[in-house]
């Protein structure tokens, strides 16, 4: 009877935690969008609003899904690239992998050029014993020919759901005070 009643009250613990998890992710993401509405003093006016790592059917194949958004005002159409980076451990050692290394058609990044937003479905293939622990995205202005200005943002890797943005910094600190999880820097 005891052990029943162990069992019984842990499924609904592993269900509370659940529910909380989802709406976790839920406010993450909804806090991801406001951030991006009021991403003050940065010189790059794009940020991605969402990141969602698909896996597929083969072993170490996914699908990056994001959207690329216009930050403040759309008053005009930006366009510029995209560079991504996935870290993680190589046969237990630190390692980062370009966009180049695990795209299929090999592109050194993506360009962009919208006035609102743009959305990216793009399939990647990691190498044999890669751990992915988190993906990079550096986005750069056609317009500012500077390459050290750029805005750069850090997801967890989490398949099979949103991933939480860990860390931005672009080339003027953004403000993100009282916010732990989130990292801001001035290149």
């Amino acid at each position: 009877m005891a052990r029943r009643v162990d069992r019984e009250g842990y499924k609904q613990i592993d269900r509370t935690l659940g529910d909380m998890q989802s709406q976790i992710a839920r406010l993450n993401q909804d806090l991801s969008f406001y951030r991006g509405l009021v991403q003050p003093d940065s010189i790059i006016h794009v940020k991605v609003q969402q990141m969602q790592i698909v896996p597929e059917s083969t072993p170490g194949q996914y699908r990056l899904k994001f959207v690329l958004m216009q930050t403040g005002k759309p008053d005009s159409a930006v366009a510029g690239s995209a560079a991504i980076t996935i870290d993680g451990l190589l046969q237990k050692k630190p390692s980062s992998l370009t966009f180049e290394q695990v795209a299929p058609n090999r592109r050194h990044s993506l360009a962009y050029s919208f006035r609102y937003f743009q959305d990216y479905d793009e399939p990647i293939q990691l190498p044999q014993g890669f751990e992915p622990t988190r993906v990079g995205v550096e986005i750069r202005s056609i317009k500012d020919k500077d390459p050290s200005h750029s805005f750069r943002q850090a997801f967890v890797w989490k398949a099979q759901g949103m991933s939480v943005e860990t860390e931005a910094s672009g080339a003027a600190p953004a403000k993100a005070k009282g916010d732990p999880n989130v990292q801001t820097e001035t290149d």
